[in-house]
């Protein structure tokens, strides 16, 4: 019996380990100091999740941005995800944030973290909207 049990234990321990080393965080950055206009609308690369093979399909983006020139202007940012599986037609869309605000100063204002259920898609883009004033954005996603 105990024989059996210390069988039974190397084998959950292996398949807990096997599971695990698959459920890496990778982290990409679909905007990488984009310099966007005001009144703009951009769209990031499209991300092939496939290359990922995602453990599930909840993110986090990271985002930062700033004003593009040394005045004070606060700009807005207005951040969403679009949804394929053709890499073509992005029909599904949803809103990350509406809001946020920045000025040229990159210690205060203009980030943010965020995590969004997305839900499964072969491919997934980022859509900015700008308003106000110019600015630099990037964004950081984390995959599992």
């Amino acid at each position: 019996m105990r024989t059996f049990i210390s069988l039974l234990s190397v084998v959950l321990f292996a398949s807990v380990t096997l599971i695990a080393s698959g459920q890496t965080i990778v982290v990409i950055q679909p905007f990488d100091n984009a310099a966007l206009a005001v009144n703009s609308t951009n769209y990031s690369p499209a991300v092939d999740l496939n290359y990922y093979q995602p453990w599930d399909f909840t993110y986090a983006l990271q985002v930062q941005c700033t004003n593009l020139t040394s005045t004070n202007a606060c700009g807005i940012v207005a951040l969403s995800y679009e949804l394929s599986n053709n890499n073509v037609d992005y029909l599904a869309s949803s809103n990350i944030v509406t809001g946020l605000s920045f000025t040229n100063s990159p210690t205060s204002g203009g980030k943010g973290f965020y995590q969004f259920d997305a839900g499964k898609s072969r491919y997934i883009r980022f859509k900015a909207i700008v308003t106000q004033t110019n600015c630099w954005f990037s964004g950081w996603l984390a995959i599992q």
